[in-house]
């Protein structure tokens, strides 16, 4: 972002050069105002932001009325007022419009080659556009605060779809909108355009309790059965790696021959594809190794040499040709759900990977579960990924009730 492209180009770079100079006010002496409730005040010469460059104005700054402040209260609240402008950095950021800001911060982090993955970067340019730059653009730096985040948290809305009008957004899309406007504080501090010393003010702004609004659900092993038989050959084919091996579809869709090792019989997960954009995989724990299993013998079948090493393992042929967008593929499968009475809100490939690490859980414990996943966390794994096993829960209590002789009816 070159300087004559943003607002006040003066401002942005003094507060770059980490100019705190101090502030020569020798005309900010004590004075009382006219008339009959007369209050104390001061008129510094403060730097002021302004489209030409940074220039030094007088400002009335009002301490308290004479009747209830004291001349030498109000000295000591004239020395502190003094004190809080005497570094020309923190006065020149507080009046920073956030809009300036907002650029610096897409042009320097979000478009900044290798920082964010693709989806990241989609999800950015999409979220700012819509309804981060629309809300705080014309507002100062100074002006936010979590009050500020919570009201829009409280205003903003979806945007109007084919037959459904705005609507207040999910907690899901409010929670990934806070962690936008935190990283860019997070770098506003970084960079010197938000004072260290004060708080973040999106960390304690609340967007209310937590409620996701796409269902989790187990699907019996014969439902699972049923939808592999009624998809496509090539679909079957990528959901049945995803339930053996708890693989992303970006990361299924993102393999090549010279991702498996036949050899020591692995998939080698180190990059995805995501929407045409072939990328590293999501974090660096999600760059593993997978074991084939009864896919090393399939893959070595269709294995075409050497020269097709950088081909792509998975591919779906539809009626107009290889589609590798997952949006397409998903078609066919949520087709498929719908036939069969199977279908629910949060129905997707995520459903499956969520199937698949639910059941290595049960057999190899939460440890090797969450490594097989590529997860960072276990909480991850553990909030979103694991699954209640419902026929488990009721042996148990049905076992209790039995042992305690609970459940027998109205006592006697």
């Amino acid at each position: 972002m070159s300087a004559d492209q943003i607002a006040y180009p003066s401002l942005i770079s003094q507060i770059l050069q980490g100019d705190s100079e101090a502030l020569y006010l020798p005309k900010a002496k004590l004075q009382k105002t006219k008339g009959n409730d007369p209050r104390w005040f001061i008129r510094p010469y403060i730097d002021v932001a302004t489209p030409q460059g940074v220039v030094k104005k007088p400002d009335y700054i009002y301490l308290g009325y004479v009747s209830e402040m004291p001349k030498r209260a109000a000295e000591t609240e004239r020395r502190k007022v003094l004190e809080s402008l005497s570094n020309k950095k923190h006065v020149l950021q507080a009046q920073l419009p956030f809009g300036d800001f907002l650029d610096i911060f897409m042009s320097d982090f979000v478009r900044r080659a290798d920082v964010l993955s693709v989806g990241s970067r989609i999800n950015y340019e999409v979220h700012v556009k819509n309804h981060i730059r629309p809300f705080f653009e014309k507002k100062l730096m100074s002006e936010i605060t979590t009050r500020t985040i919570e009201q829009f948290f409280d205003q903003i809305r979806t945007l109007p779809r084919a037959g459904k009008e705005p609507a207040p957004p999910s907690w899901g899309m409010k929670h990934a909108l806070k962690g936008m406007l935190s990283k860019m504080f997070t770098k506003a501090e970084d960079w010197g355009f938000w004072p260290q010393d004060k708080r973040n003010p999106v960390e304690r702004a609340f967007i209310g309790r937590e409620k996701f609004t796409r269902e989790k659900r187990f699907l019996e092993p014969d439902d699972v059965q049923r939808i592999l038989a009624e998809v496509p050959r090539d679909i079957a084919e990528i959901l049945e790696v995803i339930l053996s091996g708890t693989l992303r579809i970006s990361e299924v869709l993102g393999l090549t021959w010279n991702n498996i090792d036949f050899a020591r019989e692995k998939f080698v997960v180190c990059k995805r594809y995501y929407r045409g954009n072939v990328d590293r995989t999501k974090t660096q724990d999600s760059t593993r190794e997978i074991p084939l299993g009864r896919f090393a013998d399939i893959l070595a079948m269709r294995y075409l040499g050497p020269q097709a090493a950088e081909e792509f393992v998975f591919n779906f042929a539809g009626a107009r040709g290889v589609r590798r967008d997952e949006r397409r593929l998903l078609i066919p499968l949520t087709a498929a759900a719908k036939k069969l009475g199977l279908y629910y809100r949060g129905f997707g490939f995520r459903a499956f990977r969520r199937q698949a690490i639910t059941d290595l859980e049960q057999s190899m414990g939460m440890a090797q579960a969450m490594k097989m996943a590529g997860h960072t966390r276990s909480q991850t794994t553990q909030k979103h990924y694991i699954l209640p096993d419902l026929k488990k829960q009721a042996a148990a209590v049905l076992e209790i009730q039995e042992r305690n002789g609970y459940g027998k009816g109205p006592v006697q």
